[in-house]
């Protein structure tokens, strides 16, 4: 068999065939990332939930992840315009964790074990031109020296990501409906450095503007600043050094005077866009079929774009174990998870606009910490959504379906206005440690005073 792609649930997609005993050829566009030189991967970190471990565990990779490149994530913290900051947990105990993993690390990992497998084999720099769905092959052109490579096998898989070469060879000549929306915002990737909790995602929502980061191994972060796009008050309009440290100073004070570069980075990052991409037709026949990124992506605000993928891998390797009919088993892998992917696009789509907008976080922090409470105390009964997905392989329709039926039960017994309480006195208490803290300086300053007038 053939895979395209080299990125992260190619080299997973290829263990896990393997040892079903298929030989693998696994093509990449890209220079090998392991040999270093130039950076030619880029991308925001990671964020490794059950899902994704559960797949890595099918491979034995899940505690060499975790050691080497997994740095854990209890919580989100919000820091808000006013300097407050609410920290919003990812679950209820402290196993209930978040892995932050660099993609260029997590990709290496996964093809340096892959490598080791028996019958995988791979050929970086070799940029696949076009799919061949009935012989199957995938013809390549070795981007080094120019010279076209035809790679045949009974099956092709397309791993090559959102702009995927495979897809477009698919749907050639089908009635497929293909649906690529970008919203409204730009970013760019900068590195932060130190004197920020390395437990914990941090987010600076600012309305129509956003920045968050990712702790990585050595200490730094990964930070993401979010602008909207267009000239006015995007990247496009930061054409200044002195433009780029007022917008920073003005919009994340807190966070910009932890980067003392970051003139130079923001002007040398290149912008980047959030695609989500939907599609109704994964397989053709039973020589190709698509994976992860391939047939479905997602912006990454629900940190799942990488476990769903890897949650296709498992699917796929299953489908294809169960049926001995391709074509049934490609066509039962799509049935599966087609609707699973269009629910965590709406998902991911809705968590940007609750962490970009600042306004109704102390709300939101109630309502989270309300439910965390109820989840403590009714023995698992009512659960957070983001614990269900983030913590358990539950489908997420069938994760939305059971928060759907929460939401209806905690209003009828009043959740609504215990969420409201709770945050008016969040927002008390907030006033009144600020008024107290102002009071106790004016105090020490009339001290100060008094006691500069004594005589000497």
């Amino acid at each position: 068999m053939v895979i395209v792609g080299a990125g992260l649930t190619g080299p997973l997609l290829g263990m896990l065939l393997a040892r079903r005993g298929y030989e693998v050829d696994i093509i990449e566009g890209r220079p090998d990332l392991r040999l270093g030189g130039e950076r030619t991967l880029r991308s925001v970190n990671l964020t490794l939930s059950e899902r994704g471990l559960r797949a890595l565990r099918e491979v034995g990779l899940e505690q060499e992840v975790i050691t080497k490149l997994g740095q854990p994530l209890r919580a989100r913290a919000v820091h808000l315009a006013s300097g407050a900051v609410n920290l919003l947990p990812y679950g209820h105990n402290g196993e209930q964790v978040l892995y932050a993993v660099s993609r260029a690390g997590l990709s290496s990992l996964l093809v340096d074990a892959a490598e080791k497998c028996h019958g995988v084999r791979f050929h970086f720099g070799v940029k696949c031109l076009e799919v061949d769905r009935t012989a199957p092959a995938v013809v390549g052109l070795e981007t080094a020296t120019g010279r076209r490579r035809r790679f045949t096998g009974d099956l092709v898989v397309g791993a090559d990501g959102t702009h995927s070469t495979v897809r477009r060879h698919v749907q050639h000549g089908a009635f497929a409906d293909l649906q690529m929306h970008y919203v409204p915002w730009r970013y760019k990737e900068i590195v932060i450095k130190g004197e920020l909790d390395p437990t914990v995602l941090h987010a600076w929502p600012r309305g129509d503007r956003m920045m968050f980061a990712l702790p990585n191994v050595d200490g730094t972060f990964n930070g993401v600043c979010v602008l909207p796009a267009g000239e006015a008050d995007g990247f496009d309009a930061l054409d200044t050094p002195e433009r780029i440290r007022r917008c920073f100073d003005e919009t994340f004070g807190d966070v910009s005077r932890l980067i003392p570069d970051l003139e130079e980075q923001v002007s040398r990052s290149p912008v980047s866009a959030f695609p989500t991409m939907l599609t109704s037709q994964w397989y053709h026949g039973d020589t190709v079929v698509l994976v992860g990124d391939a047939c479905h992506s997602v912006v990454p605000f629900f940190g799942q774009g990488m476990n769903a993928g890897f949650e296709d891998c498992l699917e796929l390797s299953r489908c294809i174990a169960e049926t001995p009919d391709r074509a049934t088993a490609f066509a039962t892998y799509q049935r599966r998870r087609e609707p699973q992917s269009a629910i965590l696009a709406k998902l991911s789509l809705d968590n940007f606009a609750e962490m970009r907008e600042s306004g109704p976080q102390h709300r939101v922090a109630a309502r989270k910490y309300l439910l965390h409470w109820l989840y403590r105390r009714s023995g698992g009964r009512i659960v957070p959504i983001y614990t269900m997905i983030a913590h358990s392989a539950t489908p997420y329709m069938d994760c939305v379906a059971r928060a759907e039926q929460q939401d209806r039960l905690l209003r009828r017994c009043g959740a609504d206005i215990a969420v409201s309480l709770i945050t008016m006195a969040a927002m008390a208490r907030r006033v009144w440690q600020r008024a107290w803290q102002g009071g106790r300086a004016e105090r020490a300053a009339a001290r100060a005073g008094r006691w500069s007038r004594v005589p000497l």
